[in-house]
């Protein structure tokens, strides 16, 4: 077992199912981009499937690929959890890369689309 959901005495899967109940129920609710965007800062993969073949669905895609998702950040914390390294950091870290791609991502749509 993974210590970190271990410790949290099974909260962590109650937890998880709330927020994926209330980001489908509230992501049903909004038009495209905001329900990509939604997706995307919880689960990686759905909100990028989600996306537009646009350019402002190529710079949110390279945000929400940044970022990870969520959903990494908790594997991320269960993988450090009893090591000396800080999740915290880590997702300072992703959310900093996640800032730093956008720009890119802009200079790059201009040139592809």
């Amino acid at each position: 077992a993974v210590p970190f959901i271990k410790d949290c005495g099974g909260e962590v899967d109650r937890g998880g199912r709330i927020l994926v109940d209330w980001t489908l129920t509230v992501g049903d609710k909004l038009p495209p981009l905001p329900r990509a965007a939604l997706f995307g800062f919880m689960e990686m993969t759905n909100g990028v499937n989600a996306l537009p073949a646009t350019r402002t669905g190529f710079v949110l895609c390279a945000a929400i690929m940044n970022w990870g998702g969520l959903s990494v950040q908790a594997q991320t914390r269960a993988l450090l959890a009893g090591s000396a390294l800080s999740a915290r950091r880590c997702v300072i870290g992703k959310a900093v890369q996640a800032l730093a791609g956008v720009p890119l991502a802009l200079l790059a749509a201009q040139r592809l689309f």
